[in-house]
This record gives structure tokens, sequence and C-alpha cells, in this order.
């Protein structure tokens, strides 16, 4: 969740409650000498870093995820921010396009077809130096066990010195993890126990849980030496004392993950999506941090459309869950959460999608509260566009400070929109943050896709413009450029995939200015292949 969201008294400049970040090809060919070649920053250390910053230039980093990369062994880029926006080849303080694969020499591992490295990622600082790390998910890793990766950032950008990998079995002893867990689907971090730095939770949606495959969550606790550590990782599931629920086959507890300070209290809590539960209608935990333990040591809360004053009604497949986004968009000093159903009128328990629908559940000093909660649906008064069947509204959610007011907004992907007559083209909505919560007045509401002025390509069945979305402070410390993945667009490939980052703009997200960027960009590492999903994750 790369969310501007409240800052610490230690650091005004960074986010949450500490420095926060936070939804298949050919060979690899190794086109860099190594991760810390290309210009220097000129800062000396971190200390200038905003959120996502890997080199302290202060400007944040974007992650670009391709799964789908030699046959699905999959690579990651890193895209570094500067005044201009994202860039590929070096100008400035800003690097090349750094192109990691776990045949990346210092990377551990061996990229293997099916491992699917890059499907999930997140920035946040886990050694406390003030520079942004990369983690990666590597869900299909040993034949879907799964796995993650972490590599350091400095003020020359991601090293791999200290690059390390983890599965569930190794981080949590022999058979911990499910044979097909998936651990890695899922990723965000926060300072989840109070100290100060960023931990990451990992999401392992299908892990085996007291015979079922109901899904856990595993907590990699941050500090000075980094992640992991003896004692320094635990698991929570339905299973674990004072989380709702039992484990069963297909909850997906993990599916989606945020961090945000819900209750005020200066240490980050945990937001689960288990959008399998009954049937399929899906449900979020909630759990909160406590100082010097981190979750799954006090009583969770869990929170679905059949809660009192939830919109809604809790359906077979909606899907309630399958996103998250948590930031202050109402300015009350407590964490709101933004959560997406995108099966929500859709038919039949499997379905994967519906029209979709968003619900925003706000802050409090007791944490996350029912009341003056709001549903969002592209049929609420002021969205732009019409609700279709299998627009997945809300598959993607992402906050930060999109326009010039004080407030955070939100961004909504629904992949499968149908733009103009072209079906599952895809579309992005934002909505804006106001003291009452989302709103559609002043600029709220806007709906981007390839249709509208600015934006590269033409809208075609199947691009799945905002599959993936993110907010980051590239340009400016003091507004987010939107980021939008786009994995299913055709440009030197069948569907390789592109990403476009609208520039920043009082008024919000600006099409106009906008830089695209995929495998036939100059500088782009990689070269072009079919079903490669250039975009599936951003952050």
């Amino acid at each position: 969740m790369d969310d501007d969201v409240r800052r610490p008294a230690h650091d005004r400049r960074l986010t949450g409650a500490l420095a926060r970040s936070l939804t298949t090809g050919c060979a690899l060919v190794l086109l860099t000498t190594g991760l810390a070649a290309g210009p220097a920053s000129a800062a000396t250390d971190c200390a200038g870093a905003v959120r996502g910053d890997v080199n302290g230039d202060g400007h944040a980093e974007v992650v670009v995820g391709e799964p789908g990369y030699a046959r699905g062994a999959g690579a990651v880029h890193v895209f570094y921010g500067s005044t201009a926006g994202l860039r590929a080849t070096p100008a400035g303080t800003a690097r090349d396009d750094e192109y990691v694969s776990q045949d990346t020499p210092g990377v551990p591992g061996t990229g293997e077809a099916g491992d699917h490295f890059g499907s999930s990622a997140v920035l946040a600082d886990f050694d406390g130096d003030q520079c942004a790390d990369l983690a990666v998910g590597a869900p299909g890793e040993n034949t879907s066990r799964g796995a993650v990766t972490v590599l350091y950032g400095s003020p020359t950008g991601l090293s791999t010195a200290r690059a390390a990998s983890w599965t569930h079995d190794d981080l949590l002893g022999a058979g911990a993890g499910g044979p097909k867990g998936r651990f890695g689907e899922t990723l965000a971090a926060g300072d989840l126990d109070g100290d100060g730095v960023a931990d990451l939770a990992v999401g392992a949606p299908f892990d085996r849980v007291g015979g079922s495959s109901g899904g856990s969550v595993v907590v990699l606790r941050g500090g000075a030496a980094g992640l992991g550590g003896a004692g320094r990782t635990s698991a929570v599931s339905q299973a674990t004392a004072g989380v709702p629920g039992t484990p069963e086959d297909g909850d997906g507890f993990g599916t989606a993950l945020a961090v945000g300070d819900f209750d005020g209290d200066d240490v980050d809590d945990l937001a689960v999506g288990v959008d399998g539960e009954n049937a399929g209608a899906g449900v979020v935990a909630v759990l909160p941090g406590r100082s010097g333990v981190g979750v799954g040591a006090g009583p969770a809360l869990a929170l679905g459309q059949a809660s009192p004053r939830v919109p809604g009604a809790a359906e077979e497949g909606d899907r309630f869950g399958g996103a998250l986004a948590a930031g202050d968009v109402t300015g009350d000093g407590h964490d709101d959460l933004a959560v997406g159903a995108p099966g929500e009128n859709g038919v039949g328990p499997d379905r994967r999608s519906g029209a979709g629908s968003v619900t925003f559940l706000r802050g409090s000093a007791t944490g996350i509260t029912t009341t003056g909660s709001q549903g969002w649906t592209q049929d609420s008064p002021g969205v732009q566009g019409v609700a279709g069947p299998d627009d997945a509204f809300g598959s993607a959610l992402a906050m930060g400070h999109l326009d010039g007011g004080p407030l955070l907004d939100l961004a909504v992907g629904a992949p499968r929109d149908a733009v103009g007559s072209v079906g599952r083209a895809g579309s992005v909505t934002v909505l804006d943050g106001s003291p009452a919560g989302l709103t559609t007045a002043e600029s709220g509401g806007t709906r981007f896709h390839q249709d509208v002025d600015g934006l590269r390509g033409v809208p075609e069945p199947g691009d799945a413009f905002g599959w993936s979305v993110a907010a980051a402070p590239v340009q400016t410390p003091d507004l987010d450029s939107l980021v939008v993945g786009v994995p299913g667009e055709s440009v030197g490939a069948d569907r390789d995939g592109l990403v476009q980052q609208l520039s920043t703009f009082e008024f919000g997200p600006n099409p106009f200015g906008s830089r695209t960027l995929h495998q036939g960009t100059p500088g782009v590492r990689g070269t072009p292949a079919d079903a490669d999903a250039f975009g599936r994750a951003v952050r």
C-alpha cells in the first residue's frame, strides 16, 4: 500500500506509523553489470528519502512486476523517480531500469518456468537506514509453495550484497508451509510492532491450516540487520486464537493485505482479505498491531457486507476483501480502509468478477468502525461510467495524494470495464478524500482509460487497463503520481504489457505529459515476448 498516511513524529516526510509502503517469454538475458552500477545519487545517505525512495534522492521509485517473463519465471523492473517522472535511462540522480530476476547475479535462487517472480512487490525500509528496500513475491516457486526475496536499498540504488530469499518452511520449519500455499502471492509492509522499522507481511492464501487450504499470513519483523532472524517471524491464520472464523478450503486468508494505523496509536495494524469466506461472499480480518509484539496477540475484527452498517448484502461470489488499501482519507489522524468486492453483482459462486464495488470503512480511536461507512459502484452519483456485469470495479486499489488537497484520494481499478463498445478494456476511477469520506465533488469520480486524450493506445478487448494501480511521490514529495498497469496490452508481442504514469496536477492526475513504459521503450531491459504481463503488479 504505497499510502501517504499519518506521519510519525520522527520523520514527517515519510508515511504511516513509520515510513510505510502499503495486488506466463524467453530466457533471461542479463543486460546490466550489477545492480549498483549507474549514476550515483547526490546523497551520501537516505536522510532525504520520501516513501518508496530506494536511493534517498527525494523521489519515489516504482516497481513493475513482469511475472510472465521467460515462461513464467518472472522478473521485476525498478524505475527511478525524477522531477520529470519515471525514467528508464539515467538522468541526474535517477538510475536506469534496474532489472531483477532470480537469474540476476547475487539474487538467491534460479529462475524456473512457473515461479512467477514479480507477482507481488513492496518497497519499505526494513533495516532502518531510511533507504527503501525491495521485497518480491514468487508464489509459484517450488511448484507453488512460494518464496519471497528481499534486496536492500542504498544511496547508489538496490544492492544484492545482503539479498535473501525465504520459503514458508525456511522461516517456520519443515512442513510449516502447505504444498500449494502460494507463499508470496501478496505483500504489505508497515511498522506492526512499533519499533520504527518496517515489517513485512506475506500472504499465502492457499496455505494448509488445520487440514484445510484456508490460507495464512507470515510476518517477518524488520530491524537493524534487516528482515528475519531467530524469533522474529510468526504466522497468523483463522486458526490463531483471537482471529474470527475457521480455516476452510478456499477461504483465501491473505488474498489481499493492507497496513494502516487504524486506531491512531502509532503502531500499524494489518488488514487481511479473506475473499473466499462464506462461499465467496468474503470478509476482511483486521489484526491490531502491538508495540514490541506485532500482530496476532490481540483480538481481531472480522467485517463483511453482513456486518451492521456496512453497505450492500453478503452474496456468494462478491469477493469482498479481494483488494484493500489503507490511509487517512478523512484527515482525522486515523487511517481508513477501502475494501474491493470485484465480484459484486456477478453471477454464481465461482465468479471472479462482477460489476464490482468498493466499501469505505473509517478508522477511529477504537480501530476500524462501520459507522460512517460508504459503498461505491460505477452507478454511484458522480462516478463516471456505467456499471457493467463483468467490470470487476474494485479489483485493484491504491491511496495517495493525487490532487493538491491535504487528504488522501483513492484510485480504483476496473480491469474488465467496457470502454465505449469495447469490452474488457479496463479503466481507473479516482475518488477524492474529504472529512466525510470519499467524494465525487470537484474532480472526484474521474475515470481514466485508453480512450482519454493524452494516454497512449486505444481500448482493446483484454488490455486490462487498471489490473494494478499505485500512487507514489515520483515527481514531488507533495503529490503522488498515479501509475497504472496494463498487462494485457500487446505492444511488441501478444499481451506483453505496459505501464502508464500520469503526470501530477493540483486538480488530480493529468493524462497529458503521461509517461508510458514497456519493453520497447528505450532503456527498458528485456525483450518483449508473448504473455510477459509487464505491469501485472505495480508498487
